[in-house]
């Protein structure tokens, strides 16, 4: 089965063509993602509780490889 997040673009892109290890991380649904780029993206379309978790969750996630040896 063909990944839907080959079907995006984002930031990661440019590091990743300069051969720059990158990643992208984001909590949109499939059918959310048709719409990134496009005249229906904007901010009233995020759910903000989840992107609070998400963010959260980040942050935990980048500090645990800031302690990582």
């Amino acid at each position: 089965a063909r990944s839907y997040l080959k079907e995006i673009s984002g930031d990661w892109e440019a590091f990743m063509q300069q051969g720059i290890p990158a990643i992208g991380f984001h909590s949109m649904q499939r059918e959310d993602l048709r719409m990134v780029h496009t005249y229906r993206d904007n901010a009233g379309r995020l759910d903000r509780a989840q992107f609070e978790r998400d963010f959260q969750y980040l942050t935990r996630f980048i500090s645990a490889l800031d302690q990582w040896n």
